[in-house]
């Protein structure tokens, strides 16, 4: 890094030191990325549904009444990541 950017200086911060070293991340930011990971589960868990009621719309239900669920493939593709 020091050979090609010069400018740029590097720090190791050692493990449980994020909150000193970065307290910005651990305040601020924690509410956002806490956000985030509620929006993608959501985001999942509805994909998920989906897909169940396609499979149940388009096949018939085992004798236990239950549909398929291994047939149902989540999207984790570059792109939708």
């Amino acid at each position: 890094m020091a050979e090609h950017h010069s400018n740029i200086q590097l720090d190791f911060v050692p493990g449980g030191c994020t909150g000193l070293w970065q307290p910005c991340n651990v305040g601020i930011q924690r509410l956002l990325k806490h956000e985030i990971r509620r929006a993608v589960r959501a985001d999942v868990i509805v994909e998920a549904l989906n897909l169940l009621e396609l499979e149940e719309a388009t096949h018939s239900k085992s004798e236990s009444g239950i549909s398929d669920a291994s047939a149902i493939i989540l999207e984790k593709g570059m792109k939708t990541l």
